[in-house]
């Protein structure tokens, strides 16, 4: 019985002994089969990131394109309008635009880079090149919005921008006398007023308009009132400019230039002045004059005989 004991336990533990060798080798396969997963895991994620940002990346890039800083400017008709473009090319080729657009009659455009008129832009690849698009309204468009479309086209490329014009009116000002006489008598020595008329001659408002003037040497001007703050359109304001001649300013005529000058307009006078001797100074010299005859004749009579 002893013996019939002891084999069973042996026959066990072998058994237990075979399990767990069977359970290792299984854990040790799953294991691999699991490292195998996780890693393939891996592989197909990496691999769908990476697609994705070339995909996004790709979907984000420049295109090639004109665009502009502002793209909606408001001016007057007898104004310029100054857009800041820039031109990109995306291409790996250099390429030349032609540049073009479609305007209302009457209306003008200019493309510029540096200052200087250009009709087609030499952009290289992956470069940017900057330009000025300058739009000149026609003298007699109307008050409102205007669309422009500038056209950038090369060899197998082609780019447009929409700009917007917003004519608000016409500068109009104009500074004379009030009866248009530009001719006046002045005396040497003497401060003489004139009196001027500025006037608002277009349809938009005018603010801080600054008065000045050029004059012969040592001559002395000064405006009442000094500065015009507003002037509505159709409105006209009176000022006084005295003029002061300083002595022994020779007889004869002279030129003045006054002007109204605003950020968006200015307008000039220029004012013939002819100057004349005083009256203390003419009868001075009637005087002289009068007592070198009577000198003259003093001397004839007292030694003329002799």
């Amino acid at each position: 019985m002893e013996f019939a004991g002891f084999l069973l336990m042996n026959k066990l533990k072998i058994i237990v002994y075979l399990l767990i060798v069977m359970l290792a080798n299984f854990k040790k396969h799953v294991l691999l089969v699991s490292g195998r997963v996780h890693q393939l895991c891996l592989f197909l994620s990496l691999s769908f990131l990476s697609n994705f940002t070339y995909c996004y990346a790709q979907s984000t890039l420049p295109k090639s394109g004109l665009s502009a800083q502002l793209f909606n400017l408001e001016a007057a008709t007898n104004s310029t309008f100054n857009y800041s473009a820039s031109l990109y090319n995306s291409s790996d080729v250099d390429k030349n635009y032609q540049l073009s657009a479609n305007l209302p009659n009457g209306w003008q455009i200019a493309y510029k880079v540096g200052g200087s008129p250009v009709t087609a832009l030499n952009v290289l690849a992956k470069q940017t090149q900057n330009l000025s698009i300058e739009i000149i309204p026609s003298i007699s468009a109307e008050p409102g919005k205007t669309a422009v479309t500038v056209f950038g086209v090369a060899n197998g490329d082609s780019t447009k921008l929409d700009l917007e014009a917003v004519v608000k009116g016409t500068y109009g000002l104009q500074l004379s006398t009030p009866s248009g006489k530009l001719n006046q008598d002045l005396t040497q020595g003497a401060t003489q007023s004139i009196t001027l008329e500025l006037k608002n001659t277009g349809n938009i408002a005018l603010d801080g308009i600054d008065l000045s003037n050029q004059l012969p040497p040592n001559w002395q001007a000064v405006f009442d009132p000094s500065k015009i703050s507003h002037l509505s359109p159709g409105e006209t304001k009176q000022i006084i400019v005295s003029i002061q001649v300083p002595d022994k300013t020779l007889s004869g005529d002279y030129q003045a230039t006054l002007s109204a000058k605003t950020p968006y307009i200015n307008s000039d006078t220029v004012l013939r002045l002819t100057v004349k001797a005083s009256l203390l100074t003419g009868w001075i010299g009637i005087i002289i004059i009068i007592g070198s005859i009577a000198l003259v004749y003093f001397l004839i009579k007292k030694y003329g005989r002799r």
